[in-house]
């Protein structure tokens, strides 16, 4: 698990994290994170618990945040995204809390 909460974080995810397979939650919410979303999310199969709201994270929502199929809570709100949300949205069967 990675919990970095309310800690006025800057800089952008990097795209490193992907690597972490066993990775099942990252909660990094109101801190002043910027960039993307990268898309080795992909590498994060065991992932359940993804919260980066309250940032300044931009850009589209990449299609491969959905490869974990155990993926329950989502969340991305406040930030500056853009674009539609991926279809793969409703593939995520295991979804509680959006």
């Amino acid at each position: 698990q990675f919990w970095a909460a309310e800690n006025s974080l800057e800089g952008t995810l990097p795209t490193g994290i992907g690597a972490l397979s066993l990775l099942r939650s990252i909660v990094i919410y109101d801190n002043l994170l910027t960039g993307s979303i990268p898309k080795e999310m992909s590498g994060l199969t065991d992932l359940n618990w993804f919260d980066v709201s309250v940032n300044k994270i931009g850009g589209r929502i990449p299609e491969t945040l959905f490869e974990s199929q155990k993926l329950e809570k989502l969340f991305l709100n406040a930030n500056k995204l853009s674009g539609t949300i991926p279809p793969r949205i409703g593939e995520l069967a295991q979804i509680e809390k959006l």
